[in-house]
């Protein structure tokens, strides 16, 4: 077994082996989840395995949206979160031919994954990586604009200083 913690060298390590065989990815989204503390650490190197090669998820991709369903626990809808919006600002890229291998269920279920985090008010890091992922799809998409441009304006003087700090650069790139 794989041993992993908090360190960034032991998060890499596990990034690193995670992508050296598609089985090691399609084991942590089926069987990592029936601990919340193997979830986490679980999570910890799918984030950085994302970060540094996105396109290992496409193949895994439905039943990585199963886990997005099923989760709850703050820590990791942040991380969730982060994963969202490496891997979708990759492939929504305009740029690369990697633009239409996510489907509009795909998309939608991204969507509300990244307002669920945002209404639900959990931590500054998670909201701030579900208002980046809900900007990706805000051209493609005009009603996630409308919401998100709303949101943010109605609850800017409610929350806290990281909030406003990226909701003004989100307000400044929609607008």
């Amino acid at each position: 077994m794989f041993k992993v913690n908090s360190e960034k060298n032991s998060r890499v390590q596990f990034a690193k082996w995670l992508l050296s065989d598609p089985v090691h990815l399609e084991f942590l989204l089926n069987y990592s989840f029936s601990d919340e503390n193997l979830a986490t650490k679980a999570y910890w190197g799918l984030d950085l395995a994302v970060e540094m090669q996105p396109s290992c998820l496409i193949n895994l991709l439905e039943d990585y949206l199963r886990q997005l369903k099923i989760i709850k626990t703050d820590s990791i809808i942040r991380v969730l979160n982060r994963i969202n919006f490496h891997f979708l600002n990759y492939f929504l890229d305009d740029d690369k031919q990697t633009k239409n291998q996510i489907t509009d269920a795909q998309e939608l279920q991204f969507i509300e994954f990244s307002f669920e985090t945002l209404l639900g008010k959990k931590s500054i890091s998670g909201s701030a990586f579900a208002m980046s992922t809900l900007a990706l799809f805000a051209f493609k998409h005009p009603w996630v604009k409308e919401e998100l441009i709303s949101h943010l304006k109605d609850n800017y003087s409610r929350e806290s200083k990281g909030f406003q700090a990226r909701a003004r650069q989100i307000l400044k790139q929609l607008e």
